[in-house]
């Protein structure tokens, strides 16, 4: 089991990261929308620019095709987003809508819902399930950005401001950000930038509690850089990307950062106490994306191609 090397670490608390396990499957897929464990440890991995889905054994085992690339027009369309729900199965979060696969090998349940990007996707207890993302100006939930669905589909209710601007491409790329349920069954959402985490009161917008707030950590002004002139948007801007609550009631929060005159993002991983006290940050200077939890300090991450489970250890200074 390997380490990776922080490039800095600040506070009381850091992290250590832990490889468990790599697999290479950059010859097989070539764009990564969605990745999810099931109850089991086996992996399936949703193509942004396809509908192919792919399933890893786990520990990196082989590589299989679960679902081709369909033809018709109107198919689940490229993946968005993935989540396992142990009492409901597999959610396939795509661009046209929401597939339920209960059970590996049993029939899937499609939900049509059409959107341009999502910022966060999640599973409730009940089966509901959250999305954050900016909808298309026709949509009579434009004005928010995290809409609640009920498991078939059926729409529950939207809040949170959407991100205001008169182009709706803007709209779709900046509203929402990641989300995560808590034990408790509130949500949590961390906003792209400032830095913001809301927690939501049984994972509805009536009851709102912010947790923490830190311009140094995300300034507001990282929208100006995402768009540094008119109809041009680029993506070499700091904004939030992950979010989770640890089995300790505390909040790792992961920051996708772009120091100045960096073309290369720092990955910066937080760990805040349930109140929203910054306790730590611990950086990386290699890219990498957290796709999902597997267990109660692992983690599945995409890098460079590759696909693995990191398992994150907490340290003291005094460590």
């Amino acid at each position: 089991m390997s380490e990776w090397d922080p490039l800095e670490v600040s506070g009381p608390v850091g992290l250590r990261l832990e490889e468990v396990w790599r697999h290479d499957v950059s010859d097989r897929i070539d764009s990564f929308g969605g990745v999810a464990a099931w109850g089991d440890g086996v992996i399936w991995i949703g193509e942004g620019r396809s509908e192919r889905i792919w399933e890893l054994t786990g520990g990196g085992g082989s590589v299989r095709l679960v679902r081709d690339d369909g033809e018709a027009a109107e198919g689940p369309g490229g993946t968005l987003g993935m989540a396992f729900a142990p009492q409901h199965g597999m959610y396939i979060l795509a661009r046209n809508g929401v597939t339920i696969v209960p059970a590996r090998g049993s029939a899937a349940a499609f939900s049509e819902t059409h959107r341009g990007a999502a910022r966060g996707f999640a599973v409730l207890a009940n089966g509901d399930y959250v999305v954050a993302y900016g909808q298309y100006p026709d949509d009579p939930h434009v004005d928010y950005s995290l809409h609640r669905y009920g498991a078939g589909g059926n729409h529950v209710a939207s809040w949170h401001p959407a991100f205001q601007d008169e182009d709706w491409v803007r709209v779709t790329q900046f509203s929402g950000g990641p989300v995560a349920v808590t034990a408790s069954g509130d949500l949590l959402l961390s906003e792209l930038a400032p830095f913001r985490i809301t927690r939501y009161l049984d994972a509805m917008g009536d009851s709102a509690v912010t947790v923490a707030e830190d311009e140094e950590i995300v300034s507001a002004s990282e929208f100006e850089r995402a768009m540094p002139v008119p109809g041009v948007m680029q993506f070499q801007w700091s904004h939030s990307v992950y979010i989770e609550e640890m089995p300790d009631g505390r909040i790792l929060n992961v920051v996708e950062a772009y120091p100045e005159n960096r073309l290369e993002p720092e990955m910066h991983w937080l760990v805040l106490s349930s109140e929203g006290e910054l306790l730590g940050q611990t950086s990386f200077d290699e890219f990498h994306w957290v796709a999902a939890r597997t267990g109660p300090s692992t983690y599945l991450v995409v890098r460079n191609g590759t696909i693995g489970e990191i398992r994150v250890v907490t340290t003291t200074e005094d460590q």
